[in-house]
C-alpha cells in the first residue's frame, strides 16, 4: 500500500511541475509578443528616399524614363550566371566569369546609369556592349581549341604584379614509339620561369578505345617548350587542360581553364 502511495505522489509532483513549465513557458511567449509589439518598426525606405538623402552616393533621380534604359534588375538576372556585378562607394562594378572586370560605372554618370521609380536603369546599349565582352570569355572558355591555335590567357606578371595575357601554344603533340610517353612541344609568350610554365600544364583527359579514360596531371617538364606526360597501357591522349599558375592570378576567384583536343595521336 505504502509504494502504491509513493508513486501516486510522485505522479503528482511530475504532472505539477509540467504544469509549471507550461505556465512558464506561455508566460515568456506573452512577455516576447508585447515587447515586440511595444518596439517600434522602422518605415520602409525606399531607393529614391536614399539617394535624396546621400545623392553623391546614388545616381541621378528622374521622373522621366529616357529611351534607350532598361531596369537593372532584370537585366541582371538573365546574365548573372556570366558576370558578377556589384555596387561599391560611388562606382558600379561588373567582372566577367573570369574574374576581370568589364565595366566601372560611375553611379552619377547620367548617361550611363539612373534611378527611376524607385530601381536602377541602366543604358541599353552600354549593358549590351558588356555582356558581348561576357559572352566573348564564355565561348573561349568553353570551347575546344586545336593543336597549333594560339590561346589567350590572362593573368599577371610575376615581376611585377601587371596584367598580363599570355599567348600559348601546343604545337605538337606526340606519342614516343612503343611507349605510354607523350611528348608535347608548347610555347608561352612573354616567356616564364620553368615552375610557371609547367604549372601551365593543369590536367589531361584520356581514352580507352570508345570509352573514357582518366584524368592525369603527371606532366614532366624537360626543357622550357616540352612537356611530357605518360598514360595507361591501353590509353590515348584525349584532351588537355591548360590553367593560369596560382602565382600569376590576378585574384583569389580567377579559374581561366581552356582545353585544348588532341586528335590521331
Amino acid at each position: 500500500m505504502r509504494c502504491v502511495m509513493k508513486k501516486l505522489k510522485l505522479i503528482v509532483i511530475i504532472v505539477l511541475s509540467s504544469l509549471v513549465i507550461v505556465v512558464a513557458i506561455a508566460q515568456l511567449a506573452q512577455n516576447i509578443a508585447h515587447r515586440n509589439q511595444s518596439i517600434p518598426r522602422e518605415p520602409h525606405v525606399s531607393l529614391e528616399e536614399r539617394a535624396r538623402q546621400d545623392p553623391d552616393m546614388f545616381p541621378v533621380i528622374v521622373h522621366d524614363l529616357p529611351s534607350g534604359f532598361i531596369r537593372l534588375t532584370e537585366a541582371r538576372r538573365e546574365f548573372e550566371d556570366i558576370t558578377t556585378s556589384w555596387f561599391w562607394s560611388t562606382f558600379y562594378f561588373i567582372d566577367d566569369l573570369e574574374g576581370f572586370p568589364l565595366a566601372q560605372i560611375y553611379l552619377r554618370d547620367c548617361n550611363s546609369i539612373i534611378i527611376y521609380d524607385s530601381a536602377y536603369y541602366i543604358n541599353e546599349e552600354l549593358f549590351a556592349e558588356i555582356i558581348e565582352r561576357a559572352t566573348a570569355v564564355v565561348e573561349q572558355r568553353n570551347r575546344n581549341h586545336a593543336i597549333g591555335e594560339p590561346i589567350e590567357m590572362r593573368g599577371r606578371s610575376r615581376e611585377d604584379s601587371r596584367f598580363t595575357q599570355y599567348n600559348v601554344v601546343i604545337t605538337s603533340v606526340t606519342r614516343i614509339a612503343d611507349s605510354r610517353t607523350y611528348e608535347l612541344k608548347f610555347s608561352i609568350y612573354p616567356a616564364v620561369h620553368e615552375v610557371d610554365a609547367l604549372a601551365f600544364f593543369y590536367r589531361a583527359s584520356t581514352r580507352m578505345s570508345i570509352f573514357p579514360g582518366w584524368r592525369r596531371s603527371n606532366f614532366v617538364l624537360i626543357d622550357n617548350e616540352t612537356v611530357t606526360i605518360e598514360v595507361g597501357l591501353f590509353e590515348r591522349l584525349d584532351t588537355i587542360v591548360l590553367n593560369i599558375p596560382r602565382d600569376l592570378v590576378l585574384g583569389n576567384q580567377q579559374d581561366i581553364t581552356r582545353t585544348v583536343s588532341v586528335h590521331n595521336n
